[in-house]
């Protein structure tokens, strides 16, 4: 199998160091613009650096796409015209039609497509998953996510053009859907932060109905005065029996007619997890578990955060109310 990396920054070397020891993987090659940055990868991994995605051989079996998330959709369509499988980092897409777009000709041409959700491999919401049920009938849910923030130049320039909610929050939102079944079906209300002046929020309130009378609060923010120790993350699932709180990285609490605690100790290496997961896709046909072989859910978490960005006042016009996109809104897929 011929393997290559497009994008060479943080994310990729966590891609490169999960497939390192993959001996299903023959050639690996590592492309980015900054072809000292592929050379990095190259030199500590082994393989071919390249700055053009061209120049990557007919051969190619499958790719991750770890570049910012503007460029996800043109690379990976490019990737699936030429019948490569992808692993395509969150988000798959910044726009819904984008997102569709891919789904479909992922469908259309039997390619497969991955996202990387991969805190859906972390035991602690493997273990909610288990735990769900003791809540009864869900009434409600919440989540949080507070990240601290770093200031440097090329943080900062990622984060205005990302935003808050694709930066910290699909995980969150993709989570609930991985942990309850649900499916969001429309935000009633959302407030977005703008304080740091950025092209996209910096923070973001949402109240959104994901069906069956249950609704979900959802809060995010950067924050410049906490370390990150993994304590980011708090999952509230309400329901007529009690609720679960799940807090990452180790703790849930189930209150029901008495308190338990369970304790996580348990650690995965997330991103080998997926990788895995997806080679075995594509060699023999595998079927994953936690996520789906068509990105089916990136197009579920990109339709929501549009939604709460315009239903926020992001974009011109206001979401709030309107029913949230489905795949079949998009029917026919775009020309390859």
């Amino acid at each position: 199998m011929h393997y290559a990396i497009i994008g060479c920054g943080t994310i990729g070397r966590a891609h490169a160091r999960a497939i390192g020891e993959d001996r299903r993987i023959q050639q690996r090659y590592f492309v980015d613009l900054d072809l000292g940055r592929a050379q990095a990868l190259t030199d500590e991994f082994g393989g071919v650096a390249l700055d053009d995605m061209e120049q990557l051989p007919a051969d190619l079996h499958a790719a991750s796409v770890t570049t910012a998330p503007a460029a996800h959709y043109a690379i990976t369509r490019t990737l699936l015209a030429r019948s490569v499988a992808v692993f395509c980092e969150k988000p798959l897409a910044m726009v819904a039609s984008e997102a569709a777009d891919l789904v479909w000709l992922s469908r259309h041409r039997s390619i497969p497509l991955m996202v990387g959700f991969k805190m859906r491999y972390d035991p602690i919401f493997r273990r909610a998953g288990e735990v769900i049920e003791r809540a009864g009938n869900l009434l409600a849910l919440s989540t949080t996510k507070v990240q601290p923030f770093s200031g440097n130049a090329e943080k900062l320039r990622w984060l205005e053009r990302v935003g808050a909610m694709y930066e910290l929050s699909v995980h969150e939102l993709d989570l609930v859907t991985a942990i309850t079944g649900l499916q969001p079906q429309r935000v009633q209300h959302a407030s977005l932060s703008f304080r740091k002046g950025w092209e996209r929020e910096d923070g973001f309130c949402a109240t959104v109905d994901w069906g069956g009378g249950v609704v979900g609060s959802h809060v995010a923010n950067f924050s410049e005065g906490i370390g990150f120790e993994f304590r980011d993350t708090v999952l509230t699932f309400i329901g007529d029996m009690g609720y679960v709180r799940v807090e990452r990285p180790d703790r849930i609490v189930v209150h029901t007619d008495k308190v338990e605690v369970i304790e996580v100790n348990e650690t995965v290496d997330a991103f080998k997890a997926e990788l895995h997961d997806f080679v075995s896709l594509v060699i023999d046909g595998r079927q994953p578990q936690l996520l789906s072989a068509d990105g089916s859910e990136g197009f579920v978490t990109t339709g929501l955060v549009e939604g709460i960005f315009e239903a926020g006042g992001g974009r011109a016009g206001s979401s709030s109310g309107k029913a949230l996109p489905t795949l079949d809104d998009f029917s026919t897929p775009k020309r390859s």
